[in-house]
């Protein structure tokens, strides 16, 4: 995680440009705070959460735990903000590269978040109850 950060600091940003960061063994890395900005998709960064799974998804398939932590924190992004599925992009779709890799395709992600939402809710949900008791 510090190599991103220390690499995005050499582009002259002031940190990560990512909110988060899912490493293939699926352990979630907070990047910036959901209050910033973030700098990812040059046009876009004022109303996107950047997520950035690590990985070559060009060359390989993502790894189950990886698969796993990327829908769940989807998913409770998705209800915390009062997103759908199809509010979800890659970010080639606004940049000429092939992020997050073509293996990956949003079409089957978006199924995967839409079938995910109704456990990631309720589990949100139990988390918030639980921190004010």
């Amino acid at each position: 995680m510090s190599v991103i950060d220390r690499f995005h600091r050499m582009k002259g940003w002031k940190k990560i440009g990512y909110h988060f960061v899912i490493m293939p063994d699926g352990l979630i890395f907070v990047g910036r705070s959901l209050n910033e900005a973030g700098a990812h998709t040059v046009g876009h960064n004022e109303k996107a959460i950047g997520v950035c799974l690590l990985g070559n998804f060009d060359e390989e398939g993502i790894p189950e735990e990886q698969w796993a932590s990327m829908k769940y924190l989807i998913a409770f992004l998705m209800h915390r903000f009062h997103l759908h599925p199809t509010d979800l992009y890659f970010h080639r779709q606004f940049a000429q590269k092939t992020c997050p890799g073509s293996k990956l395709d949003l079409g089957t992600i978006r199924t995967v978040i839409a079938t995910t939402l109704p456990d990631a809710e309720q589990r949100y949900e139990e988390i918030l109850k639980e921190g004010q008791s």
